[in-house]
């Protein structure tokens, strides 16, 4: 393992920097840390760790004052990758099958061990007085095979290029946003409020906690930013893609992040990890000799009853086509990878039969292609077709369903079951009020046309 934590004697233009290419269980990553020490006489209290038997990227930034903090996060950022790696064996498990399941099982591991962290932290913070309470932000990247886990707790920020566009993933909270929001001050008490900067929740400020969890597909070409409050405030996810658009050399671009922060006057230390999927140019290099080692396996596509073609089985091929779906207009890009977790895919054949009158159902449908007729009894109600949807009442209520759905034509749809969707909403209030906002739009519209 390799630290970059508290500097030198040399002051403000040290700059320290650490980079790893991992190769595990085919996924291929480039990841280059970055830390500089700002002008203030204080000691630096961040930590970045770049994990050698691991894809583990991490950021802490201790909290409190003294010497105290910058070992808090130093020590949190070498057992959180100590505990990651004695659970290695269970973490090949999720590559052999990448199922909703194990995902969530991953999820709860990482939680639990920042748990028994956050209690040792928590528990010495009692002995002392609230003016002496220390902890450390934690920010982290794990890869496994084609999958990564970002966890964020704190004040840090992932932003995501992904293709022609990019995207704040995960966002963290200060004191000042959790007042912001409660309407206690505004914008214009930001300058100068001593709750500016400090975060909100950290590893040791509370007994209990839900850190912010995050999986995602990667995919090709696809970079990362994993950054502490000290840039990620200062930067925007635009300047991101400009910069990786400008500057095609990776081993360059950290120097070019931090003259951003720099030149917009960051006065903390400035400390954060970019990662880049090297996979697309192992293709330029000569192939392998005969008697090298090959990859363990490709990872299984998750099974479904009856898949679309795989160029539609891709990460981005499905967030473009439920971007273009009504219902799903209002969501954040981070919104849209959470919905892409819970739906299946299905297509089905002219004739034949999607859901049946006076039957039970839990599924909402969303019409990818093709067109299908809704009909009672031996009334045909109406058409639906690309980016119309039915059976939704079924997220609503157990009732039986109030009509049936032929298929005129080959179709696919996205399905949405209702247990899968009221988890999701119970973590994320927002992403329910917008897609029932949105359904609840259909549904008058639809009485409109029957009155």
């Amino acid at each position: 393992m390799l630290y970059l934590g508290r500097p030198g004697k040399k002051r403000t233009k040290e700059l320290k920097k650490i980079s790893r290419s991992s190769d595990f269980l085919l996924m291929k990553m480039k990841a280059l840390g970055l830390h500089h020490k700002s002008e203030a006489d204080s000691p630096s209290k961040d930590t970045v760790l770049i994990s050698k038997d691991l894809p583990l990227y991490i950021l802490c930034n201790g909290v409190g004052d003294g010497p105290g903090s910058a070992r808090t996060a130093k020590e949190t950022a070498h057992l959180f990758s100590y505990h990651v790696q004695e659970e290695k064996s269970f973490l090949m498990a999720f590559n052999e099958d990448p199922s909703n399941q194990k995902r969530d099982l991953v999820k709860k591991v990482l939680h639990e061990i920042i748990q028994k962290m956050n209690q040792k932290i928590y528990l010495q913070n009692q002995k002392h007085p609230p003016e002496k309470a220390i902890g450390t932000t934690l920010l982290f990247g794990l890869f496994i095979g084609s999958d990564v886990f970002l966890g964020n707790l704190g004040n840090g920020k992932v932003f995501l290029c992904r293709g022609e566009e990019s995207f704040i993933l995960m966002n963290g909270n200060s004191k000042w946003d959790v007042l912001l929001k409660s309407g206690k001050v505004t914008e214009k008490d930001k300058v100068g409020h001593p709750s500016h900067y400090e975060p909100h929740k950290y590893v040791g400020s509370h007994k209990d906690f839900t850190m912010d969890l995050f999986h995602m597909e990667m995919i090709e070409k696809d970079f990362l930013l994993l950054s502490t409050d000290a840039l990620s405030n200062s930067i925007k996810p635009n300047d991101v893609l400009e910069l990786t658009k400008k500057e095609t050399d990776f081993k360059k671009l950290p120097k070019l992040f931090l003259n951003i922060g720099l030149s917009r006057n960051v006065k903390d230390d400035i400390s954060f990890i970019v990662v880049k999927d090297s996979k697309h140019q192992e293709k330029l290099k000569p192939p392998k000799r005969k008697d090298s080692v090959t990859p363990i396996r490709k990872k299984k596509a998750v099974s479904q009853a009856k898949p679309l073609k795989k160029d539609q089985e891709l990460p981005e091929q499905k967030v473009l086509a439920l971007k273009g779906l009504p219902l799903f207009h209002e969501l954040s890009y981070r919104e849209l990878l959470n919905i892409i977790e819970i739906i299946e895919l299905k297509v089905q054949k002219k004739g034949e039969l999607v859901i049946k009158e006076h039957e039970s159902g839990s599924k909402m449908f969303i019409l990818l292609k093709g067109l299908v007729q809704v009909h009672k009894g031996g009334k045909k109600l109406a058409r639906l077709q690309r980016g119309q949807w039915f059976g939704e009442m079924a997220l609503i209520d157990d009732e039986l369903r109030s009509a049936s759905v032929t298929c005129l034509t080959p179709t696919a749809f996205v399905t949405i079951e209702r247990g899968p969707l009221m988890k999701l909403i119970q973590k994320n209030p927002e992403t329910g009020v917008k897609i029932f906002h949105a359904i609840s739009k259909t549904l008058s519209q639809r009485l409109r046309k029957a009155s």
